[in-house]
This record gives structure tokens, sequence and C-alpha cells, in this order.
């Protein structure tokens, strides 16, 4: 904000200011502690009088300004007003200076020779306007008073030829004026802080034909301010709800906007020197109602999502009406989206033939309202271009490829597809876009069974792993695609499955080891072995070739699992209702080597009688060839205490003794001898659930009968065996 003084008329030759310009006179700069000041130089020259010189001074004689850089000029800062080829000097004067004044920071701006020649018309001839030529930047100190006004801030600093000077051109030659006159501005320490808006989007989409509002305000610190908001630009109008003082402002803008970007401003005044302006831009874009297009095989499946694009209100209505030629499709279900399916008060859906000249066409009407009680909304649709229902159709078989059946709106009436908004007062009629169902051969998407239109990405391979997991539900969550596409075009091998051999080509093909080509089926067998110890389930293979990943599922009753770990491979996994699911393989394609290796350790987190068995296992090789593969006999683990006859029986020195733990126990077992004496004892130690052994070596016992005892948790026995030496 310029405050602008009341000063004298000068009618002079000519006139320098120093400071903002407003009229004939000089202004208040209001300025903050320590901010930095762009003092400007202006020049005015009666008409008819050229200014061929300037030497002048601008100096700060306190504390109140410290010159930044010494004097910072800027040559020709206006086009058509430019001085001619003059040169600028900057000379920074020290103290003391000739004249004794104490001027703390002093700089010497001098402005010289202009073009001149012996006759009139050469040098600055503002005639009578002023001319900003050149800036001069200075700094507040961070100690200056505020709320005070002061006016000897900027002084004439002096030189040896006693101040500052204009040459002045008259028609009878050169002579110096100087009786110049010149102004220094006054400078305002205010405190006054400049009021904050309120957060708001810099972008905002508004829909065609329908009221667009956004809700703005603004906050100020200094509270006794008069703080409002006033537009300034744009179409539509804003509406203040608070204003004036009380630290805060705020209101709302509305406005029916036609197609296209617009930028409504703002600013944002205290009326005490904060002025803060703000712009909000508005894309106004057509509501449309869009049918898609989906691609489908003969005799399977299409699903056909159908969108509403409403940029900036909540959809609480529609009635949509579509139809297609019923020898081609067959309806099965409308299901409506998240996107309303939440609150409705009602939804209909019914058959009816749209078109009285086309008796082949069917149709169905879509009527949703949002749940709406006494005007206030419980769920309407939210702004976006989501799918607001999805239509699943049964596609006749006898279509050839290539075929495209067209699923298009239909209108008996003025109320056939239109929009209401959220409250109900409002309805709309969007622009339509009809769709279809494309026959497509399924071998054209053999590799993307994310259907994506990417073949052989990274995408497709987290997909296969998703659907040795989680099973074929991740087909349906696609959403837009037949199943059958998409299982069939994960099937590289067309064995007629989805196996980890096709995951495993996957792999070689997105790492450029291997073309899409297929292979012969490999001849290769595979042996999988399952062991436990130190809680611990190891899963073992015995290949006769490379193996490029392993898919198995394993039933675990009376078991909890931990995460399963396969060293250098990677692994995916879900466990659920006692049973295992994991598939291991490789993104960088490094195989298991031929022969024996660790596929799998599993932590075993507890085990209540518990039993593990693989029920499901398949293997490929290093080039995605399925692997025969079988699992050896594995002993399960126990379901109860036992301790059983040690062998061999009678012995010679050493006998080995077995016994089973259903679950993890701490277990002693000790040696007797015919008179009850404890001759040894074999073990005393937590032991995990499974099937052990321990030998005893009897060296130095003499032959006889002898007893062993094992005590695991409640469990207790007593077995006797004979040492014949």
């Amino acid at each position: 904000m310029i405050a602008v003084l009341s000063g004298p008329a000068f009618a002079v030759n000519g006139r320098i200011v120093f400071g903002e310009l407003e009229g004939d006179t000089a202004a208040v700069m209001i300025v903050e502690n320590g901010a930095p000041i762009a003092l400007p130089v202006w020049v005015r020259t009666t008409p008819g009088i050229n200014i061929i010189g300037i030497h002048w001074p601008l100096a700060s004689k306190n504390s109140y300004v410290a010159s930044r850089d010494g004097i910072n000029y800027d040559f020709d800062p206006f086009v058509g007003q430019n001085p001619g080829d003059s040169s600028w000097q900057s000379i920074r004067v020290l103290p003391p200076n000739p004249m004794g004044e104490d001027f703390t920071n002093q700089g010497l701006l001098a402005i010289k020779d202009f073009p001149r020649v012996p006759y009139p018309g050469d040098g600055i001839n503002t005639n009578g306007e002023w001319w900003q030529v050149a800036e001069y930047y200075v700094t507040t100190t961070a100690t200056n008073p505020t709320d005070t006004l002061l006016c000897d801030a900027f002084q004439a600093g002096t030189q040896p030829d006693n101040g500052g000077f204009v040459w002045a051109d008259y028609t009878i030659g050169e002579l110096p004026v100087n009786s110049f006159e010149y102004y220094y501005s006054c400078l305002s320490f205010s405190s006054n802080v400049d009021p904050v808006w309120c957060p708001v989007e810099a972008e905002y989409c508004g829909d065609a034909g329908a009221t667009l509002c956004i809700n703005i305000c603004g906050t100020d610190a200094n509270v006794g301010n008069d703080l409002h908001i006033v537009q300034t630009g744009g179409e539509g109008e804003y509406t203040e709800d608070v204003g004036g003082p009380g630290g805060q402002t705020s209101g709302k803008w509305c406005g029916n906007l036609p197609e296209g970007p617009h930028v409504i401003s703002f600013e944002l005044n205290d009326n005490a020197g904060g002025v803060v302006p703000l712009d909000i831009n508005v894309v106004v874009r057509p509501m449309t109602l869009d049918i898609s297009c989906a691609q489908g095989i003969a005799g399977g499946m299409a699903f056909i999502p159908v969108t509403v694009q409403t940029c900036s209100f909540n959809l609480g209505g529609m009635n949509i009406l579509a139809g297609w030629d019923l020898t081609d499709l067959s309806l099965i279900d409308v299901i409506p989206s998240v996107r309303i399916d939440d609150g409705n008060e009602y939804w209909n859906v019914n058959n009816e033939f749209p078109c009285e000249d086309c008796p082949n066409i069917i149709g169905v009407r879509i009527n949703w309202i949002s749940d709406i009680d006494n005007y206030i909304p419980h769920a309407p649709a939210y702004p976006g271009d989501d799918p607001v229902f999805f239509m699943s159709f049964r596609i006749a078989s006898n279509l050839p490829v290539g075929s495209i059946i067209p699923v298009t709106f239909y209108s008996n009436d003025s109320t056939d597809n239109t929009l209401s908004d959220s409250t109900g007062l409002e309805w709309f009629r969007p622009s339509l876009s009809d769709g279809c169902v494309e026959i497509v051969d399924v071998e054209s998407y053999k590799g993307d069974p994310n259907v994506n239109g990417i073949f052989y990405e990274i995408g497709d391979v987290h997909l296969i792993i998703r659907y040795f997991i989680d099973g074929e539900i991740v087909w349906t969550e696609n959403g837009t695609w037949d199943d059958a596409i998409q299982e069939s075009s994960a099937d590289l091998n067309n064995n007629g499955v989805i196996d980890v051999a096709d995951l495993v080509r996957f792999l070689l093909i997105i790492n450029g080891i291997i073309s899409p080509p297929k292979f012969d089926p490999a001849l290769a067998v595979a042996e999988v072995s399952l062991s436990t110890a130190e809680n611990v389930l190891e899963i073992s293979i015995d290949a006769g070739t490379d193996v490029g990943g392993v898919l198995l599922s394993l039933d675990h009753p009376g078991m909890v699992l931990g995460t399963p770990d396969a060293g250098g491979m990677d692994v995916a996994s879900s466990d659920a209702n006692a049973t295992l699911r994991a598939v291991i393989y490789s993104l960088e394609s490094n195989p298991i080597p031929a022969g024996k290796s660790r596929l799998l350790s599993i932590p075993i987190i507890s085990n209540s009688g518990g039993s593990v068995e693989i029920t499901e296992i398949s293997a490929a090789d290093a080039y995605g060839r399925p692997i025969i593969t079988t699992v050896s006999a594995v002993t399960p683990l126990p379901i109860e205490y036992a301790l059983l006859a040690n062998y061999p029986n009678p012995f010679n020195a050493k006998t080995n003794i077995t016994f089973a733990l259903p679950r993890d126990s701490r277990v002693t077992i000790e040696i007797f001898d015919l008179l009850g004496r404890s001759v040894d004892i074999l073990l005393n130690r937590e032991m995990p659930a499974g099937l052990h052994s321990v030998i005893w070596d009897s060296a130095d016992q003499s032959s006889g009968m002898y007893f062993y005892k094992i005590q695991a948790g409640d469990f207790v026995d007593t077995k006797k065996m004979l040492l014949l030496k």
C-alpha cells in the first residue's frame, strides 16, 4: 500500500525523486524490518529543457538503512525511456567525508554523458512526464522501530564539489543548474503482518451446465484489521459470509461457466497495507455417460462398465436406457459399482424393448436414486469418472472373430439417460457415448493375462503368482474381460491348465532368455521330500535337470507354520485353513541346479499333535517345460508320544533308542540296571516334535538286563533291553 504525502508544487526546470511516485509527489514507502527495498529514481523535465548530465548522491545518514552491495543500477529500465548511450557509475564514499558529515552508509549515483551535440533536442527531455531511470537497492536493519514514519533515512551525500548538480542544455549552450529540486521518500516501518489464505486447491474441475461453488477464506494475525476477500477477475460471483475485524474472513464463489479453462482471481486485503492475491484455475468439462467397449470370445462372457463423468457435484440419481441385439448378446446381470452401492434408496433393473421398429433389439432400464432424507444425501456418488454399474453378457457361440455388437443408448422420452445431483433439485442431460462387444481370437491375447495390452511383462507374472495362491478370483477382480481370455492367455504351453511351467516361461521371456515360441515338453523327473529338524520343516527337491520353478500345497492340521524361506529363490505363499500354498520361482530366471537342493524351510511356530503332508506338487525346468514330479515317502509327524523298542536287542555295546514327540517337549531318557540304580542319562533337554533316536554306548557296563525310561511332558514310559558281551 502507498500512502501519498501532500507536498509542494515544484515549478522548476527539472526534478529528481528517490522513492515511490504518485502523481507529482513522492510517497511513503511501507517497509518491514530487515526487508530489501528497491528504491526507484525518477526524472522529470520541463518541456524544452534537456538534461545532459546528472551527478547526484544518495546516502543513509543513520542506522535505519544499510546499503547492500553499494549501488545496484539498472540502465534503460523501460522501453521508450532510453536516455541514450550514457554511462552509469556507482561510487562508494565512506566516512569521513570532506563535509564532516557522519554518513554511516554512503553511495553516489552518477548519471552522466548523455549523447549531445551543440544544438537543441539532445540529452533527456521527458516533456513533463516522469521517467524511471535507475534503482538503488538497500536493506532495512533488523533493529528498526515499528509503526514509525522516518523521513530522514535518506539524505543527500556530499562530494568534493559540494553536492550534486544537473547539467541542463539550453538552446544557447551548456549551463550547470545547481538549483535542481529533489525529494527523498519517507520510510514507514510497519508492524502489520500480511493476511494469509486458508489452504485451497489450485485446480478445480467444473461441469458444463452445472453450478460450481468454491469456499475460500483468509486469516489475519492483526485481528483488528478490516479483512475482506474481493474478486478481482473472472466469471461468477463471490459472496462474503464473514469479513471485517476479527482476524478471519470467508465466503463462497459460485459460477456457471462454459466449457474450457478459466482463471478466477481474488485479493485478500487487510486494509492496513497487506494485499495478497490468489488465482484459482477452473477447467470446465462436459458431463458424460459412457458405455465401454469390451472384448470377448464367442460363447464366452463380456463384462462392460458404464461410467458417469462429473467434476464437481455428487451424483444422486440416474435413469438410463440401453439396448443391444438379443440374437448376439444375453444379459446376465447388472451390478451397481462401489461408487453408488452404498445406502441406495432405490435400485431397479427392468428389461424392455426400446425400439418399435427393431424387434431384435432388447434393452434394459436402470433407475438409481441415492438415499435422500429431507434433502440430506446419505450416500451420493462422489465426483469422478469411475463406473456406476457393470453389465455382464453371454456372447452367442456362432459369432465370427472380428464381429462387433453395438451396445447403445436409446431414448423414448425426455427423462431417459438423465442425471440428478445429490439434492434432487437439478437434472442434467449428459453427453452420451455408445459401447460395444468385440469378438476376438483368444490366441491373440496369449501372453497378456492381465489384458492391459502389454505382453510378457512383470504384471502378468504377478497375476499368475496370485492365481496360484488365491485361485480363479484373480480373473474376476480384473472386472473387464472374459475369464476364459485371461486363463487361456496365461497357458503358454497349451496344456489346458495354468501351471508353474507357464510361470517359468513368462519369466524367461521377460528376462530375454527365450523368445515366445514354445518348447517341446521335458522328460526330466524330480522327487520332493519332507523332513523335520529343530522346529523347522525342510522340503528338498532332487531333480535330473535345473529347476525353474515349483508349486506345492502343504496340509498341516494341528500345526502353526511361519513364513517359508526359499534361500536364493523368490517365494509367494498363503496359509489358510491349515493349508499352505507356495510358488518358488526367480524373477531373474536363476534356476535351482540339478541334483538335490533345499527347496523350502518353514518354521514350526507351534504343534498340537499335528501332521504335515504334501498334497500337490508340480515343477518346471529352467526352460519352462513341465517336469514329472513325485513326492517321496514321508514319515508324518507323530500324533502321540511313544517310546519304541530299542534296536538291536539283545545288543553288544551300542543300541538305538527311538521315541516320538507330537509336540515340542523337554525330554529325559535315563538308563537303570536290574537293581533300579541309574547308570546313565542319555538326554535331558528341549526337543522338537518329530521322531528322534539316541544311541546308548554301554562299553563300561557289564552284561545283564537294563531298563530305559523316557519322560516327556506328562508322558512316562519304560522298556527293558539285554546287554550281552
